[in-house]
Order: structure tokens, then C-alpha cells, then sequence
């Protein structure tokens, strides 16, 4: 089954290896957000899942099967970690940030009268931003959110 993602880059850390992204798939089924983009060479801060199938060797970007059994962790460059107060092998201590920041629900009010739910982050990845040097307006990105829908392989802004 085919699935769409948007990606738009809302902020980078100027001191770290982080960005905060906004993705819209077309479904968030089987850990799509997590597997799409591990497989991209960028995983999710926080994600032990997926992070193991992307490695650099001799600087360059792999993709690398799962070992059965072996407890992953997700390997971070030292800045990030001492930036988070964390040791080598103590990022199982971070929440996977993953934020479900807007949900649209079309025709919930009838044809053509949709509904559209925003959650804002909650502390601890505000907190996260801040220690990254990475800003968030949540309130300007509820005002400039343009919703895509895909249909039949043709994608439409609303």
C-alpha cells in the first residue's frame, strides 16, 4: 500500500545534530513515522526501535539489519549527550519525541465540514527544544497550518 509524507524542517539546533521536524502521512500505521525515518539516516530522538538500521562507516550512512535479542539503544554523539546530562548507555532515560501535534478528521461535521484538533507539545519537549537552542511558536504554527490531503496519488492543500 502506497503511503504520501510531508516534510517540512520547523527548527535546527545551531549547536546539535537535532531538527525538529513536521511530518503528515498518510498513515501512522506499523511505526511508519519511526521506520520512514530511521531509513532516511535521521531516527527519532528517543526511538531504540529503529534507530539500530542507520550507521555511518567510514562516513557514510547504512542501513544494517537487527540483531534478535539484543537490547538496542540509540547511540548519540557526545555534545548530545552531555547537552542532556546523559551517560554512554543511559538513553533508554529519553522519551521517544513523537508529538501528535495536530489531528484532522474530514467530514466530521458532514461533506465539506472538517475538523481539526491541535495538541500542543507537552513540557518535557518544549524542554528539549530550549536545551537544543531550537525554537517553537506553537500559536503561529496552529495560524499558518495548511492541511494536505492525498487522494487517488494527487496531493491537495487545504
Amino acid at each position: 500500500r502506497q503511503c504520501h509524507v510531508e516534510v517540512s524542517t520547523l527548527s535546527r539546533s545551531a549547536t546539535l545534530p537535532l531538527t525538529l521536524l513536521s511530518l503528515a502521512p498518510t498513515s501512522t500505521k506499523n511505526h511508519l513515522i519511526r521506520v520512514w525515518t530511521a531509513s532516511k539516516g535521521h531516527p527519532v530522538l528517543g526511538d531504540h526501535l529503529y534507530d539500530y538500521r542507520v550507521r555511518t562507516v567510514l562516513g557514510q550512512q547504512v542501513l544494517q539489519a537487527a540483531e534478535p535479542g539484543k537490547n538496542r539503544t540509540q547511540l548519540l554523539s557526545r555534545n548530545v549527550l552531555d547537552k542532556f546530562g546523559l551517560n554512554k548507555g543511559d538513553t533508554w532515560l529519553l522519551p521517544v519525541y513523537i508529538h501528535h501535534w495536530r489531528r484532522y478528521l474530514p467530514n466530521w461535521f458532514g461533506k465539506d465540514n472538517h475538523l481539526t484538533i491541535y495538541a500542543p507539545p507537552p513540557s518535557h519537549f518544549i524542554q528539549t527544544l530550549k536545551e537544543g537552542s531550537m525554537n517553537l511558536d506553537f500559536k503561529e504554527l496552529v495560524a499558518n497550518d495548511k492541511v494536505t490531503t492525498f487522494e487517488s496519488n494527487k496531493m491537495r492543500r487545504m
